[in-house]
């Protein structure tokens, strides 16, 4: 625009090149005549293109517009946690008042405490939600590296939700399905590969709850299928279809996105946080995978993961390898395993272990002609034994104990040993913890190696191939003719999840030893009502170091007997711990009671 008493003008315009681009361009000047009716005539000035400082612009004013969506995400996120931890909170707070109130009846007190104790269990679980989008948003989350078979994953998922169906009388399934080219491919029961099975555990119980959730009637189909092979890898699919409500194209976008919901009247409706999808979104791209779903509303939904995983060869867990093969490092980190007659050890190896279940187990291992072993229960007692002129060949150093534990006993040994130029001792870690940061703080204490509980006989024997070379002979034996097969006894399935008792995994840990594995039971069963006391005591105690360490071995030695459920359940309590620093005793009551399950379990396999 321009006017007569003024002879100045600057304009921002849009101009299109000859080549086809548009750019921006500033018009600076003056005018120097004007027409009869007002018009400019002659202008000078410049022609300057700002492109660059307009599209810097364009890019603030998105960069601002983003952030302050995403602050508004966050608000209405914080405003839908506010309200899920008051949820719980109402119901721990108000029947714990309740439970103060004189003259209750006993079935009025067990209906508050449940109360309690399930309003306790959506807090945590809510809490766990909120800490695996923050380790993941931080890059803290470790993925472990763990054979596992698709099949057995979904088969588990579904009977942990299987009561929870039944209860909404809805049918649930789990199928595999092999690839397009070879379609039997996951029926084989040596096909396995590598990746996280706990985590991917986890991404199907989120999948599975929400079809719950979101399904009255009908049925929910959880399904794995290898999709495609490339070289050593392949890409597993895992999906769960329902017939619940369906979600509209229009709001599928959201539903994977951290601090978004599709409607929050839905979320008020069904419940939850609306973090799950969010979580399995960002471990399957951990993974090297994606996440998607198909839905049509009023007829259900199908969501499903993919990820990438290392193939694991048929038969490289088989017994059947050579005799005489010598098991390397790789070897072991691939499952390959030394069979537990064909290895005859000569030395002294020293036992740490403050478990008296532990000790018995190791002690039955390790009865070999050659070998000679001797038993302490805390690090203080190690480094008194070796540091007063006991020379063992190999120490097998357990790390969570009272009094002193492997990690500061293998320091002092250590120190030991540099002060005084002694040769340096072969340690190797026992530990429930089994994942790669675990394996590091051993190795960081000075350690050798690492051995996860539950111990394995095959994996034990492979450990001592690898260290007692030049101490020991490998000696080839002649093959034994197989055992005839023990009777099996099969523990029914409990109603609200999966079996609380694998003999499969028991027998597998101790060789197919029975008489050791009812030993074991014994020794366990022994020991465990003991471990609840001292976990009970801590916790009243507030000393949350000790209720680690009770957690810790309880979810060693339930593994060590079979106990997959419980061990599980105390795997979690110790994630929990060692996050969040804190519990309480109806925690511990619920798992008492789970313990009382498996013991039955164990005491019926037994007789």
């Amino acid at each position: 625009h321009f006017a007569r008493e003024l002879d100045y003008y600057e304009c921002e315009s849009r101009m299109q090149h000859k080549d086809g681009h548009w750019v921006w361009v500033l018009d600076r000047g003056k005018v120097t005549s004007w027409t009869a009716n007002g018009k400019p005539l002659l202008m000078s000035g410049t022609h300057q293109d700002i492109s660059t400082r307009k599209n810097a612009e364009a890019q603030l004013i998105k960069a601002i517009e983003s952030a302050e969506a995403a602050n508004v995400a966050k608000s209405r996120f914080l405003a839908t946690m506010s309200h899920e931890i008051r949820t719980p909170m109402n119901g721990i707070l108000g029947m714990a008042q309740m439970l103060l109130m004189p003259a209750l009846k006993d079935n009025e007190r067990q209906d508050y405490a449940r109360i309690i104790l399930n309003s306790g269990q959506m807090l945590l679980a809510l809490l766990n939600d909120i800490l695996d989008i923050s380790k993941v948003e931080s890059g803290k989350m470790n993925l472990e590296s763990a054979v596992f078979e698709p099949g057995r994953i979904i088969h588990e998922t579904q009977a942990l939700f299987a009561e929870a169906a039944n209860l909404k009388r809805l049918s649930i399934e789990s199928v595999r399905t092999g690839a397009v080219d070879q379609p039997d491919q996951l029926d084989q029961p040596e096909q396995r590969y590598l990746g996280d099975p706990h985590r991917l555990r986890q991404m199907l119980s989120n999948l599975v709850g929400n079809a719950l959730k979101f399904t009255e009637k009908g049925h929910i189909r959880i399904e794995a299928r290898e999709v495609e092979r490339d070289g050593s890898h392949a890409t597993l699919e895992f999906s769960v279809t329902d017939t619940g409500i369906g979600i509209p194209q229009e709001k599928q976008a959201l539903l994977f996105k951290p601090f978004s919901q599709t409607d929050s009247s839905t979320t008020r409706e069904y419940g939850g946080s609306g973090l799950g999808l969010s979580i399995v979104r960002n471990l399957a791209t951990l993974m090297g995978g994606n996440v998607g779903i198909d839905s049509t509303p009023g007829t259900g939904s199908r969501f499903w993961f993919r990820i990438r995983a290392e193939l694991i060869a048929a038969g490289t867990d088989s017994r059947k390898e050579s005799r005489q093969r010598k098991v390397d490092a790789d070897d072991t980190a691939m499952g390959v395993h030394a069979g537990t007659d064909c290895c005859r050890f000569a030395g002294h190896i020293l036992v740490v272990d403050d478990n008296s279940t532990n000790r018995l187990v190791l002690k039955a291992m390790l009865k070999r002609p050659g070998v000679r072993c001797d038993f302490v229960e805390d690090g203080q007692q190690a480094v008194d034994a070796i540091t007063g002129g006991m020379t063992p060949d190999l120490v097998l150093m357990d790390c969570q104990m009272p009094v002193m534990d492997g990690f500061e006993a293998t320091r002092r040994i250590r120190r030991w040993e540099a002060e005084y130029a002694m040769p340096r001792l072969i340690i190797v870690a026992l530990t429930a913890g089994a994942f790669e940061e675990d394996r590091q703080r051993c190795l960081d204490a000075g350690m050798d190696d690492f051995l996860a509980k539950p111990i394995n006989i095959e994996k034990l024997t492979a450990t001592l191939a690898r260290w007692l070379t030049g101490k020991s002979a490998v000696i080839e034996t002649p093959e034994a003719a197989p055992a005839p097969p023990a009777p099996q006894v099969t523990i029914a399935p409990q109603e609200d999840g999966p079996p609380v008792f694998d003999e499969k995994m028991l027998l597998a840990q101790l060789g197919g030893d029975r008489e050791l594995a009812m030993a074991v039971i014994r020794s366990a069963m022994e020991d465990m009502p003991g471990y609840f006391d001292q976990l009970e005591q801590a916790i009243a105690a507030t000393d949350w170091k000790t209720a680690e360490r009770q957690t810790h071995t309880l979810k060693g030695l339930t593994a060590q007997i079979g106990g997959i459920k419980l061990s599980a359940r105390m795997k979690a309590l110790d994630d929990h711990l060692k996050e969040v620093g804190i519990t309480d005793d109806a925690t511990v009551t619920d798992l008492r009671r789970e313990y009382q399950i498996l013991a039955a379990a164990l005491l019926e396999w037994a007789r």
